[in-house]
């Protein structure tokens, strides 16, 4: 609990890792942070004062789900099959873009909608140029080792065909998913996800 504004308490529950209801005093100018065992319905004033309380929401986007424990809004399109530049523009469309795996906690997300085994899904990394062994996120960001390039399956990226464009994407391998990099032409499911909601 602490004298600040709404903004900063809605702030305060996107950093806590255990916070998906926040309860703010207008009057008071307090803020306090709940999990999601919390019931709005067991406190309506505090210290007399009018508590206003709000979930942790994705916005008006009811196709993405917040994930509280990665502080994301992240969409699973489970009935689409694209390549990767129209399921990148999918996402555009929705305002977000292809999630970016840059941790392990992303991937066991991922791994936790697999359907069937060895299924891949589209991320939001490419190679920089054609013929480049080089990958960045689609906000620019190089992948290195300190933001997904960690992930990657030993050996990898290994493109084959010089010619060829490469994106990136998540493969299971001994049941955990990693980073491979393949063409952009085949079609593959994908997650999607905001910044800014």
């Amino acid at each position: 609990m602490s004298d600040i504004s709404l903004s900063h308490c809605t702030a305060e529950c996107f950093v806590s890792t255990k916070c998906e209801v926040f309860g703010y005093t207008f009057a008071g100018k307090k803020c306090y942070l709940y999990d999601d065992s919390f019931a709005v319905s067991t406190a309506q004033s505090c210290s007399g004062n009018t508590v206003s309380y709000y979930r942790v929401t994705c916005g008006q986007l009811a196709t993405y789900t917040y994930v509280s424990s990665l502080k994301k809004c992240l969409s699973y399109k489970s009935d689409q099959r694209m390549v990767w530049e129209d399921a990148r523009d999918a996402c555009r469309d929705e305002g977000g873009h292809l999630v970016y795996v840059k941790t392990q906690e992303i991937l066991d997300y991922i791994i936790g909608h697999r359907e069937t085994e060895n299924t891949k899904y589209w991320v939001g990394g490419k190679q920089t140029e054609l013929g480049s062994n080089v990958y960045e996120w689609l906000s620019g960001e190089t992948i290195d080792s300190t933001n997904g390039g960690q992930l990657w399956l030993p050996g990898r990226p290994k493109f084959s065909d010089p010619t060829s464009e490469y994106c990136i994407l998540t493969r299971e391998v001994d049941e955990s998913f990693v980073l491979i990099d393949s063409a952009c032409n085949t079609t593959r499911k994908f997650f999607c996800e905001l910044d800014n909601f």
